[in-house]
């Protein structure tokens, strides 16, 4: 995988696996994550979502593989997947966060 394949990944279907590696490593090696509220895991989840392919699209840009200032062809992309993969990722859950 080529460095800017590996950064398109991170603003699509990578999203979701690279947020679960950050996660269980959260679970495993912070032990204050396993005392918060559902609600406040839900967030570190969204924040996670948002951040990892606003990550992808800021080293596509830094490598001059994509333009800074194309706001509608690069950034609004990344948050849209990002909030893509998080809504879908609590509609999956959905049934276990209402108990």
């Amino acid at each position: 995988m080529s460095w800017a394949s590996f950064l398109e990944y991170l603003q699509g279907p990578g999203i979701s696996v690279v947020v679960g590696i950050l996660l269980s490593f959260a679970v495993e090696y912070w032990p204050q994550y396993k005392a918060l509220e559902g609600k406040w895991k839900r967030l570190v989840f969204a924040g996670l979502s948002f951040v990892v392919p606003l990550v992808g699209a800021l080293g596509a840009a830094a490598s001059g593989l994509a333009p800074w200032g194309d706001w509608a062809g690069h950034w609004w992309p990344a948050l849209v997947a990002g909030g893509a993969a998080f809504f879908s990722g609590s509609i999956a859950h959905i049934r276990k966060l209402a108990r």
